[in-house]
């Protein structure tokens, strides 16, 4: 996708999708919503990266500077979409999955997680360019997998497969 390597793609989906949206798939068109919070502070962002001693992926932190978090492909209340986590939930979220006996590797922490699933998706600040992990509460952590993709790759399939979770295909 050499088109989209200077471009933000979840910063394009926050100007493109806003409230409702009707997506056409293969079988037919579906209604999805898209919410985006107030943007973050850029000192909220540089206290996060000094007290945990991590860097946020660049183009999670324009996200977060143009939406702290959001959901985006929720159908219901109950079924489909996904929370992509502001700055303050990074870490607060890694840290409830620690304290419930997960062992997430220094430097990693939960931006995304599925309503619709146990699944969750990590940045891993070690791992420099292709950082995204994907988790599953109900395995172990050390089952986890690396996806072979950056950040905005990622979030460029994700747009693509219209929030379908191309990483388990």
């Amino acid at each position: 996708m050499p088109y989209l390597k200077n471009m933000n793609v979840l910063i394009e989906l926050t100007k493109k999708a806003i409230g409702k949206a009707l997506i056409k798939d293969a079988i037919n068109d579906v209604e999805y919503d898209f919410k985006w919070n107030d943007p973050a502070d850029l000192n909220e962002i540089e206290d996060f990266e000094k007290e945990t001693g991590c860097k946020i992926p660049d183009y999670y932190k324009e996200f977060l500077l143009c939406s702290n978090g959001g959901i985006l492909y929720r159908i219901n209340e109950e079924d489909a979409g996904f929370e992509l986590l502001g700055i303050k939930e990074l870490k607060e979220y890694t840290d409830e999955l620690n304290d419930a006996g997960y062992e997430i590797p220094i430097g990693c922490y939960v931006f995304m997680r599925c309503f619709f699933s146990a699944d969750i998706m990590l940045f891993d600040t070690n791992k420099g360019s292709r950082c995204i992990l994907d988790g599953d509460v109900g395995y172990p952590s050390n089952e986890w997998k690396f996806l072979n993709c950056d950040f905005n790759t990622f979030f460029a399939r994700l747009v693509t497969c219209n929030g379908a979770m191309f990483w388990r295909w």
